[in-house]
Formats: structure tokens, sequence, C-alpha cells
């Protein structure tokens, strides 16, 4: 808890994964010494999970940022090289993701849409089609301000703090 309170090189939304994944460690067990993270403790977390979720890649999740802290807690000496061998070491699958890609003549269709300029449908496929266009992710566009844009002779560029890398030019 105490690294990722100090942790400045985290993003809010990393930050509240890891709050998710301690939470959940605290529910599984209130107290969790040092001398406690070992193999026993990964496997019972791991039965814990799978009883709360469905979802295997959430699962999956959870234990990465367990074991993250797991190689952490083993560099500053906190637990042995056996015992975060032993965590790292703890097979946790996921699944693959079915997830669908638009094709152009569906990009298309979705610009050819026409709504009242300024309506919520039109701000939300205006949106829509930036992120697609730029690669950003919603959530970064939806924060998005003038001052992150600059127009030179070379063209506009974009220049903004994304939430999980550390700086992003587009041009």
């Amino acid at each position: 808890e105490k690294e990722i309170k100090e942790d400045n090189g985290i993003s809010t939304s990393t930050r509240v994964n890891y709050g998710q994944t301690i939470s959940l460690l605290r529910k599984f067990r209130e107290e969790i010494p040092f001398a406690d993270v070992n193999f026993k403790l990964a496997f019972g977390f791991n039965k814990y999970l799978r009883d709360k979720f469905n979802n295997s890649n959430t699962i999956l999740k959870h234990f990465i940022v367990l074991k993250r802290y797991v190689k952490l807690a083993n560099r500053m000496g906190y637990i042995t090289n056996e015992d975060a061998t032993n965590i790292l070491m703890f097979k946790v699958s996921g699944q693959a993701s079915n997830k669908e890609v638009l094709m152009p003549d569906e990009i298309n269709k979705i610009m050819a849409l026409e709504y009242e300029r300024g309506s919520l449908e039109d701000n939300v496929r205006g949106m829509f089609l930036f992120s697609y266009f730029t690669a950003l992710r919603v959530s970064d566009v939806q924060g998005l301000r003038k001052e992150h844009f600059r127009k030179d002779d070379e063209g506009l560029h974009l220049n903004i703090q994304m939430q999980k890398l550390q700086r992003y030019n587009r041009t």
C-alpha cells in the first residue's frame, strides 16, 4: 500500500486497479505479514478469486498486480527469493478475448450518420471517430483541451499527458 501511494510514476487508473487488488487481498485475509507471502497465499488467493469471479482475465489481472509487488518486496528484502519465485511461478491463465474490429465500410457508415450539430449523439460520434483516427483511448480524448493543440507551418500537433504513458506526441 505504501509503495502504491508513493509511486508517482503510475496513472490514476492504474492506482485504482492496484487498490482493487489490495482490497481483494484484505477481504481474503485481513492481515498478511510478509512472512506469509508464499505459495500457500497465492494458492488460497487464487481459490478466493475463482469463487468470487467467473472471468479468468479478471483473476489474471489481480495476480499480475500481486506478482509485481512480490517482485518489489523481494528486491527490498521483505520476502525470500524462494517465496518470491514460488509465487512468480504460480500459473494463472487468462482466456483469449474476442475483440471485434470495425471494417472501413463500417467506419464510413458511422462518419455518414447525420445528427443535429451539438447533440449528444453528434458529440459521441465525433469523440469516437477522433479516438479511432488518432488511436487515442476515449478517456484520453475526453480530457483534451484547446491548449493540447499547437498549429505551425508543419501542421496541427497534439501534445498531451496520457493516463498510462509518460508522454505522447501526435502530429
